[in-house]
């Protein structure tokens, strides 16, 4: 569950992709917290990020241009091929409606947030 897995050639935990996130976090003020040894990368860090900008793009607008090239440019290059192996290798119903409400979310992101 590593965009840098999904990203880079070598598919390698803790490459270029992880970096990439954690300077783009930086920029925004905002950091993993290091004591937990999740890569920045990590799904979970990504759905956080993601909610985080959403909640302050409700706010102020400038936000806005940050979400939306995010989504494009980060979220859609890896979360669905990661959406994909989920359903593929799914094997509870659980985790098959997971993997589904989350493709629907990001479907729903794609829409709203897509460039003008």
């Amino acid at each position: 569950p590593f965009a840098s897995v999904y990203l880079e050639d070598d598919a390698l935990v803790m490459g270029k992709a992880t970096l990439e996130i954690r300077e783009f976090m930086a920029a925004l003020g905002l950091s993993v917290n290091q004591e937990s040894n999740i890569p920045d990368d990590h799904i979970s860090c990504v759905l956080e990020l993601t909610t985080l900008l959403l909640a302050n793009t409700r706010q102020t607008s400038p936000y806005r241009s940050t979400l939306t090239q995010y989504i494009n440019n980060y979220l859609t290059k890896w979360v669905p091929l990661y959406i994909e192996k989920i359903k593929t290798h799914a094997q509870t119903t659980t985790l098959y409606t997971v993997a589904d409400i989350l493709f629907y979310w990001l479907d729903e992101l794609k829409r709203e947030y897509q460039y003008e």
